[in-house]
């Protein structure tokens, strides 16, 4: 039986317990599981809390608290549901593959939509309709002419990687046209480059970035002077010689004594 099925059925229920006069229970705590009854101002059904279904048949009779039983025993956009609401359980169980790295993600396909990432298993989260997420703060932002809804083009590609357009630190696998779940991601300073298949360089001021192929090496960039965000790249190694080795450190940008056995 489908939630919209059930809670018709259980509308009915209600409304001949309460036509024939016989009072719904009431509660002797007020915890989640227990909620209180509110006086109804139109008639609907509504999701009182997390396990729970707000039945309001006449208004201004009580409303009527209903547990969701069974296999759907959450309540989630006022009906029961197998699946508990985000705010509910922290995010609903999810189909996205989490990179290697923990943390918040966006969605290839709704600009609305993220995902976090926690020992690898994905819950999804989603922004409100004048919302959409932002790669930069993690979060849920305003949509504006600079936070706008963008998502993953994968028209005519297949086993090839699309960039995610607001941010191109991130790039989706494409199959048969369609945008899979599968991501590869590059750290900050850098870009996808499908091409390539590799994270590369991205210089968006001058100074020092991190080589993202050899942890010993750093990327002076310098601006060109010709045009807007037009920089040189030049690669150089930190100190690594007989009485020395030493790595690039990406936090402090200074070249620290290394720790590998390389």
């Amino acid at each position: 039986m489908g939630p919209l099925i059930t809670v018709l059925t259980s509308i009915a229920l209600v409304t001949c317990v309460v036509g024939a006069g016989v009072k719904a229970p009431v509660a002797a705590s007020k915890d989640v599981g227990a909620p209180t009854a509110d006086t109804c101002s139109s008639v609907e059904v509504k999701c009182k809390n997390c396990t729970h279904l707000g039945v309001c048949i006449a208004i201004g009779q009580p409303e009527i608290a209903m547990p969701c039983l069974g296999a759907a025993q959450y309540c989630t956009d006022g009906a029961c549901s197998s699946k508990p609401s985000s705010e509910c359980s922290g995010g609903f169980s999810s189909s996205f593959s989490c990179p290697p790295t923990d943390g918040h993600y966006p969605d290839p396909n709704n600009c609305r939509l993220y995902h976090i990432c926690v020992s690898k298993v994905a819950a999804d989260y989603s922004c409100e309709a004048n919302q959409v997420y932002s790669t930069n703060t993690h979060s849920c932002v305003r949509q504006t002419l600079q936070n706008t809804c963008q998502t993953v083009n994968c028209k005519q590609k297949n086993g090839q990687y699309s960039l995610y357009p607001p941010d191109h630190r991130y790039a989706f696998f494409c199959l048969s046209g369609e945008t899979t779940g599968i991501m590869a991601t590059c750290g900050n300073s850098q870009e996808y480059n499908t091409d390539l298949n590799k994270c590369q360089v991205k210089c968006s001021k001058e100074g020092l970035v991190p080589d993202p192929d050899d942890e010993r090496n750093f990327i002076e960039c310098t601006a060109t002077g010709i045009g807007i965000n037009n920089y040189e790249q030049v690669k150089r190694q930190c100190p690594n010689n007989d009485k020395i080795k030493s790595n690039f450190d990406p936090n402090t940008l200074e070249c620290v004594v290394s720790t590998s056995k390389k």
